[in-house]
């Protein structure tokens, strides 16, 4: 028994750090807001559309079973400034909006409310297209979304969800409620059944809760 004892003391400390990967946080996510318990509740199709501040994770959900998934690259967080409204940071993912929308900003510029609201609205119409099934390219980041069915119902969850939802007041130096504002617009386009989640901010962390994956080996 001290044998056995000495070798997990020896062992500890050592630690193996697994990042979940886009498919997964789409399915914790999807588990998270409700949207998988709400498929099976109501007998209908949800759509759970995780925004956060790099990533914005769509899962098509059916008889609590996630159909199909895809994830954009779209969020909050991909353009971040100060109080000042200067530009402390700029995420590669962010340029090509950037550059479609014609705006040359470089960290230190100022970026005011009419910028972010340009590029808060070409992020909502893309994750609208994505949602509809469409190639984004580069964009996207697993393969575009199986044909959902557009009678279903849909939920917001993520960070953006609590100013698509106003739940939110306060500000954090990035998008999150202009894409919130951006988003209620966009998604109205795509379903008239709007439903809150069960979680909303939270949701990936509650779903990882909820869902476990065992890998054999040595993570």
């Amino acid at each position: 028994a001290r044998a056995i004892g000495e070798l997990f003391a020896a062992e500890a400390g050592k630690f193996v750090a697994v990042s979940a990967g886009d498919g997964l946080e789409t399915l914790m996510a999807a588990h998270g807001s409700g949207a998988l318990a709400l498929s099976i509740r109501n007998q209908a199709p949800m759509l759970n559309v995780d925004v956060g501040g790099g990533t914005t994770k769509i899962a098509y959900c059916v008889d609590g079973e996630v159909a199909s998934m895809t994830a954009v690259e779209a969020g909050a967080r991909l353009v971040v400034f100060g109080d000042d409204e200067r530009i402390s940071r700029i995420e590669p993912t962010a340029l090509p909006y950037l550059e479609e929308l014609a705006l040359d900003l470089v960290i230190g510029d100022t970026i005011g409310p009419a910028e972010r609201e340009r590029i808060a609205g070409l992020m909502a119409e893309q994750i609208k297209l994505a949602i509809q099934g469409k190639d984004l390219g580069d964009k996207l980041r697993l393969p575009p979304l199986a044909a959902a069915d557009p009678s279903g119902s849909l939920i917001v969850s993520g960070g953006v969800s609590e100013y698509f939802y106003g739940r939110e007041a306060a500000t954090f130096s990035d998008l999150g409620p202009e894409l919130g504002q951006a988003l209620q617009s966009a998604l109205g386009e795509v379903s008239d059944h709007v439903e809150e989640p069960l979680q909303g901010i939270r949701a990936t962390v509650v779903g990882a809760s909820q869902y476990t994956v065992q890998v054999s080996g040595s993570t």
